[in-house]
């Protein structure tokens, strides 16, 4: 034991030694720990403080002894392990030898008595051979005697067969066949003989054989007996060497010995010299950091504080500049185009006026003029016609049917000639001047090149005029360290507050000189465009309330007139002679037809090609006087542009919410003269002017107006309309003919372009690279795309935002400086640290934007939502909630806001196994454990095979009641009853595990089922169900009292309830384990017996306690004892849910039989003992029996037929 606490004490010097050595390594302070909170890079190592050299060389020279000395100790520990070592192998040799020899002296002695038992059987096998030697002679001579006689009897055969042949008689023939007869018979005996002969020859050689096999066994045991002999003598002798050797070894161990414990006092002193040189180093170290670690955050906060007067200072610098000159410029571009629109919208006001005036007045005049003229066309058209029908009676029509055949001939040629002429003529001038090349012109409108404010960037190498990094300290470090954090602090605050600011700052100043340039550009005169806008004005007004007024007045003239018309009118005369005359003519009309299709028909052959060609070269050149004096137009396209946010994202294809776009135009003139009145009107009413449309030319205008992306979520259109319009000043028939409304001057029908709103880039992906454990670094991954039709150059930042109760993001992701289009990366570099308890088995939804110089440039698809997890940690006084939280993170998160979070409760997450091995391995004692169910029962089985006095309270969340639990081997034949319970339900499922049938399991665990919503009420019923039984009849009886019995609170009907649960439980286990000990009488018994011979059963116990007289500081026990009983008596015989199971060898156990006492006789008897006490108080218990039952006492009517 000694070596091996000198060990440890060696190995933790070295180890603290190196970790002091590491601790002040360059390597290690490539990163150090202490400098977690260091603001800025550190450009020092703490081993370049002077003072603390001289500490670590102190250590150095302690460090190099303890390691001459331990050295020293290493070299006479292996020495004496060595010593010890030789003199164990001798002691061991003895030992071996020793048991050697008294193996060889009790062989030896085993084979001394083998040998006499085989020598004394010698005599006998040699009795054998002889006798066997006797047979064998014995046989060999009655052989040959039978041998000898067969020959005789053969020779007088012959003989006989000699004689007969000379003399054959039939005597001599009988003679013949009785020589042969005896013959055969001599024959057998000889055979017979020959086989005895044989077989005493074989038994002989047995005999023999047996002989020489003992006289074998002997000679060999003989010489085994004389080999034991030698080597006992030989280890004798290696004995006594040993032994002299072992003491000698001895000697040597105890001089090590000696020698050891001096040099380990050395060690012991040097190692203290050396804890002291390290814990003076470590003191110093650690005022050095402090001093380190403050200097530097108060440099870090004057570095922020000049780097933010300096970014004040660089953003209103800059700010106003760029401000001032953008503001000016664009204030005075839009302050012309709006002034001149507003000039325009002023001059045309003031024409509708003049123009409504002018209609009224010369349309009530024309309307007079053109009424009363047609009221005396209609008089002289009526009275002509009566005129006409009588005069053309009387006239010539034969004759004047040639004649107006002739007439009627040359109109008809007139009028084809017109419509074929005129059609030809115009079709062929189109076609001269639209076939021919139009001249490809690009202008440059008013927006051309505009893409939104452009906020002037960061200058990242500024200094401004408060930067001073320098202080005045002793310690080089120190000074270093207020120099690094002032840098990085001034930095990135300078920075920080510049972007913050200089927006503000531009768009205040822009803001401004925008007004000022723009209020004084816009409030200019604008003549031309006043003069134009009236000019439209007075003839819009003109042409809208003239024709009202004129057809008012002409419909009252001609009423008038028709009914009394001027006789002496032109227009009466004319009419008259008209209507009279053609009358005339269609009345004779009849007459002359015959004469009339002849002359037509000549004369129109006659003159058909002389009017087409007049009338196709008149029309060609009315059109083409207006190709040549009017431009004539055609709107080909129009085309969107993005111009960006802020100067970013500006032509990347992708149109954000917000962003500016900028609208181009192509245009067609087909004239010969140059279109200098186009607009253009977007779909809001925006109008923006077009720059002159060239002669003959295609052109294309750039930025000829701007609008912006609806700010709507992504995935929404974005609709922009553009209508081009010009007034037409000729023919609309040929300078309107590409016109979508010639009447509205209406160049086209409004060209539609349908965008998706969205952002350039797009994160996904996101995700952590682990679990989220507290107290664990972890990292963020995401994938960034850059979906735009161009590449992004630049700082592109990913920020991070989670909705965590304390910062947990330590890292945001490192910004982009170049990602091409359509190319998508991953990033890995962000890191979050929990510490706090309040961000753990809570929901954290992690969100990520994309932006560049303050534009964002997209987001995250989805939110990646995820939940911090924690190795256990018990809590005294707190329930542990088990929980597998990837499988019930919900019912985790509710369950815990009912408790107020964390601080309410420990959780044990099944998830983390690893984490948790612990207590899912060891078990828990004396815990209230709230379990989840989802795939956490099976994982908490060994768990709660190993608890103690703990209770389980099931959340039912999938509604499974007790089949999960039954499903584990801890509740394994377990019994589940519904009890009535004070404050918690009158069904309160209970089930305990047993004990009996599940080898290993520690106690009974108790199960109760619950959910969310009722678990609180179960909380003080598992606590009474993790006492013991002692436990809870000591509260009874020092909490119950004679008074509060009859009237108990919640708490005390629970606990008086609770023991009758237990008690029921405990004979229900013993009772289960009987019944499936066998079938019928097979039954082991003294199972049963348990339910008397058990003395930890809570009846037992009972019995025990109130096996006496009652006193005022027990009463209680004894009323309690009297309840109990008939409880118990009522569950077990008559209470159908408990005694339909309870088999009649227990029951007859606990309330007895004729023959013998039940386990309940001490409770049942304890009446007496009350009753004496006090008869009232009895009396009052006697009428309340089953009073604090926990269920509802059943008919005690006569059942005792019922057995199992």
């Amino acid at each position: 034991m000694k070596r091996l606490k000198f060990k440890s004490k060696t190995r933790l010097a070295t180890s603290l030694s190196l970790a002091l050595l590491f601790s002040i390594s360059p390597t290690v302070l490539a990163n150090p720990d202490w400098a977690r909170s260091y603001v800025g890079n550190l450009s020092f190592r703490l081993t370049e403080d002077p003072g603390l050299q001289t500490k670590v060389q102190s250590v150095t020279i302690a460090q190099n002894e303890f390691t001459s000395i331990t050295a020293k100790v290493t070299a006479q520990d292996n020495a004496t392990k060595k010593l010890r070592d030789e003199h164990k192998a001798i002691k061991k040799k003895i030992r071996k030898l020793s048991d050697e020899l008294t193996n060889s002296i009790t062989k030896k002695g085993k084979l001394q008595q083998e040998k006499t038992a085989k020598v004394a059987t010698l005599p006998g096998l040699q009795t054998e051979v002889d006798m066997a030697k006797a047979a064998v002679s014995q046989k060999d001579s009655v052989l040959k005697q039978s041998q000898a006689k067969l020959v005789k009897q053969e020779q007088k055969l012959a003989g006989l067969e000699t004689s007969c042949a000379a003399t054959p008689t039939a005597q001599c023939q009988k003679k013949i066949k009785r020589t042969k007869t005896a013959i055969a018979a001599t024959k057998v005996t000889v055979k017979a003989n020959q086989d005895a002969l044989t077989t005493a020859k074989t038994f002989k050689a047995t005999k023999v054989a047996n002989l020489k096999a003992a006289n074998k066994v002997v000679t060999k045991l003989t010489k085994k007996i004389a080999d034991l002999d030698t080597a006992i003598t030989t280890k004798n002798a290696q004995v006594q060497v040993l032994k002299t050797q072992e003491t000698q070894k001895a000697a040597q161990v105890n001089i090590a010995t000696t020698t050891l414990k001096t040099l380990k006092k050395k060690q012991d002193r040097k190692q203290v010299k050396l804890t002291d040189a390290k814990k003076l180093v470590k003191k110093y170290r650690d005022r050095l950091i402090s001093r380190v670690l403050a200097v530097n955050k108060t440099g870090a906060q004057e570095g922020a504080l000049d780097g933010e007067g300096d970014g004040r200072i660089l953003s209103n610098r800059l700010g106003s500049y760029h401000g001032s000159r953008d503001g000016d410029f664009d204030g005075e571009v839009d302050g012309i185009r709006e002034g001149k629109q507003r000039s325009h919208a002023a001059g045309y006001r003031t024409g509708q006026v003049d123009g409504s005036t002018r209609a009224e007045r010369e349309g009530q005049e024309d309307g007079q003029i053109d009424g009363t003229e047609q009221g005396n066309i209609d008089a002289a058209t009526r009275i002509g016609k009566v005129d006409g029908r009588e005069r053309a009676q009387n006239s010539n029509a034969a004759t004047l049917g040639n004649s107006q055949g002739e007439t009627a001939g040359h109109q008809r040629a007139e009028d084809t000639g017109r419509r074929d002429g005129t059609k030809t003529g115009e079709a062929q001038a189109i076609q001269q001047f639209e076939s021919k090349s139009l001249k490809p012109i690009t202008l440059d409108g008013q927006f051309a090149g505009s893409f939104a404010r452009i906020i002037p960037a960061y200058p990242t190498q500024h200094r401004g005029r408060n930067f001073n990094p320098s202080a005045s300290y002793n310690r080089k470090i120190v000074k270093q360290a207020f120099r690094d954090g002032y840098k990085r602090r001034y930095k990135r605050r300078q920075q920080a507050t510049y972007e913050a600011t200089i927006s503000r700052v531009y768009n205040v100043i822009y803001d401004d000189n925008y007004n000022d340039s723009y209020d004084e550009f816009y409030n200019r005169p604008y003549p031309a465009h006043r003069q134009a806008g009236y000019d439209q004005g007075e003839r819009a007004a003109y042409n809208r309330d003239y024709q009202g007024h004129y057809d008012n007045s002409y419909n009252d003239f001609r009423t008038q007139f028709s009914m009394s018309p001027n006789r002496n009118s032109n227009e009466f005369k004319v009419t008259y002679s008209r209507v009279e005359n053609s009358t005339y003519e269609s009345v004779f009309e009849s007459i002359r037809s015959a004469h009339y299709r002849t002359a037509e028909v000549r004369t129109f052959e006659a003159n058909i090609a002389r009017q087409t060609e007049l009338f196709r070269t008149s029309r060609h050149a009315a059109v083409s006087k207006i190709y040549n004096e009017k431009p004539v137009l055609k709107f080909i396209s129009s085309s969107i542009t993005d111009a960006g946010i802020n100067g970013v994202a500006g032509r990347d294809g992708i149109f954000q919410p917000g962003e500016t776009t900028v609208h181009d135009i192509v245009v067609k003139n087909f004239g010969k003269v140059a279109a200098k009145n186009v607009k253009v009107v977007m779909e809001n009413g925006a109008k923006f002017v077009v720059p002159s449309i060239a002669a003959g030319s295609i052109v294309k205008v750039k930025g000829v107006a701007k609008s912006q992306v609806a700010s709507a979520p992504a995935g929404r259109i974005d609709t922009k309309i553009l209508t081009a319009y010009a007034p037409l000043s000729a023919e609309a028939k040929i300078q309107g003919r590409h016109y979508a409304n010639p009447s509205q001057g209406k160049i086209n029908v409004g060209d539609t372009k349908k965008n998706k709103i969205q952002f350039p880039f797009n994160l996904s992906r996101l995700n952590t690279a682990g679990t989220l454990i507290i107290g664990e670094a972890n990292s963020l991954n995401v994938a960034m795309t850059n979906g735009s039709s161009r590449a992004y150059t630049g700082d592109i930042k990913i920020s991070l935002e989670v909705n965590a109760n304390t910062n947990i993001i330590t890292k945001n992701f490192n910004p982009v400086t170049k990602i091409a289009s359509k190319k998508t990366i991953s990033l890995t570099d962000a890191t979050l640290l929990i510490n706090d308890e309040s961000d753990i088995y809570t929901p954290l939804t992690f969100r990520a934007r994309v932006s560049k110089k303050g534009v964002t440039l997209g987001y995250l698809n989805s939110p990646l939502t995820s939940m911090a997890k924690a190795p256990f940690i018990a809590k005294n006084g707190k329930p542990i909630v088990v929980v597998n939280s990837d499988a019930s993170a919900r019912d985790l998160v509710d369950l815990l806001a009912t408790m107020g979070g964390l601080k309410g409760a420990s959780v044990l997450d099944t998830s983390l196994p690893t984490r948790n091995r612990a207590p899912l391995a060891n078990g828990v004692k004396g815990k209230t454990l709230l379990v989840l169910e989802k795939a956490a029962i099976k994982s908490i089985d060994g768990m709660l095979n190993k608890s103690e006095n703990t209770v389980m309270i099931l959340i039912d969340e999938l509604q499974n009641g007790y089949t999960g639990l039954k499903s584990i081997k801890t509740f394994r034949d377990a019994e589940a009853f519904n009890y009535d319970v004070a404050g918690v339900s009158k069904n309160t499922k209970v089930i305990f595990a047993n004990p009996m049938r599940v080898g290993g399991l520690k106690s009974a665990v108790p199960a109760l089922i619950a959910d969310i919503n009722s678990y609180k009420k179960y909380l003080s019923l598992a606590n009474l169900m993790k006492l013991s039984n002692d436990q809870i009849l000591g509260k009874i009886e020092s909490e119950v009292t004679k008074t509060n019995f009859f009237s108990a609170d919640t708490a005390k009907r629970q606990l008086i309830q609770m023991a009758n649960i237990r008690a029921i439980d405990e004979v229900m286990r013993i009772n289960k384990h009987y019944k499936l000990s066998g079938e019928g009488l097979s039954r082991d018994k003294d199972i049963a017996d348990l339910v008397k011979d058990d003395k930890s059963l809570l009846h037992n116990r009972l019995g025990k306690l109130v096996d006496g007289k009652t006193r005022d500081k027990n009463v209680s026990l004894f009323l309690f004892a009297y309840d109990f009983y008939y409880t118990m008596r009522n569950a077990l015989k008559h209470y159908d849910p408990i005694e339909d199971r309870i088999k009649f060898a227990v029951q007859n156990r606990m309330f007895g039989t004729l023959f013998s006492s039940g386990a309940l006789k001490k409770v049942k008897k304890s009446y007496k003992a009350l009753k004496k006490y006090d008869k009232k108080l009895y009396k009052k218990v006697t009428g309340l029996k089953g009073l604090h039952a926990p269920f509802e006492m059943a008919d005690e009517g006569d059942n005792n037929s019922r057995r199992r």
